[in-house]
């Protein structure tokens, strides 16, 4: 922050042009986001520093990771936060404590927005939708976004549609014909495109929004409540 007479303003370089990235959750392991988001970023020909969050690593992807966010080497610009809900508040507290700034971007679920099965699951994924639009509300003042991204069914060799793929073909054909538009599940690289784009300087007037990648999934589950 600077002052200005009597006005405070806002840094907005954070914001346009992030010089540093943490992938909160960092891993490699095949499926998951946040390997995706890494390998996007490496993709697209990031020049900054990109680290990982991991108590139990210490490397990723080519990455050096941390054990935590106030460990980072320095207060990054943008963060992707890729954890289980709970872990999730605690995360924007520390960030907000590192002095990190930028852009914020937490991975939640489309059942976080439509009832289904899983009611524990589906009320924290509700939550982190939330979270993002109030924690958004409270750190525009220090120059950072924070927006939801809320993933549809997606598919991955070894992942749980995959499995049930295999194992259900004639069940798994009618729930794509009945509940999903395009007749075909997500895939990894296709939400980890929106994460990055929403950690860009090009989403700089974008915070506070909850960005299905759902191709309009109609139920975010192929089994009903009963």
């Amino acid at each position: 922050m600077s002052a200005v007479g009597t006005e405070a303003t806002v840094d907005l370089r954070r914001l346009m042009h992030p010089s540093s990235i943490a992938v909160v959750g960092a891993t490699d392991r095949p499926g998951s986001y946040a390997a995706q988001v890494l390998l996007n970023i490496e993709t697209i020909g990031f020049e900054g520093d990109v680290w990982g969050v991991n108590p139990g690593r210490d490397e990723v992807l080519g990455h050096p990771c941390v054990p935590s966010i106030a460990e980072l080497p320095v207060a990054a610009d943008a963060l992707v936060v890729a954890i289980p809900a709970a872990g999730v508040p605690g995360v924007i507290d520390d960030a907000g404590a590192r002095g990190c700034g930028g852009a914020v971007v937490i991975i939640s679920s489309v059942t976080g927005m439509h009832p289904g099965p899983r009611t524990a699951y589906a009320a924290a994924k509700a939550a982190e939708i939330h979270l993002a639009a109030t924690a958004a509300q409270e750190l525009a003042a220090d120059g950072i976004r924070v927006n939801a991204v809320s993933p549809g069914s997606i598919l991955f060799p070894g992942g749980g549609w995959d499995s049930f793929a295999r194992n259900n073909p004639d069940d798994f054909a009618s729930w794509l014909q009945s509940d999903l538009p395009f007749g075909r599940l997500g895939r990894l690289e296709e939400v980890a495109d929106v994460v990055t784009f929403l950690l860009s300087g090009r989403a700089s007037w974008v915070t506070g929004a909850n960005v299905p990648v759902d191709g309009a999934q109609i139920y975010p589950a192929a089994r009903r409540f009963r």
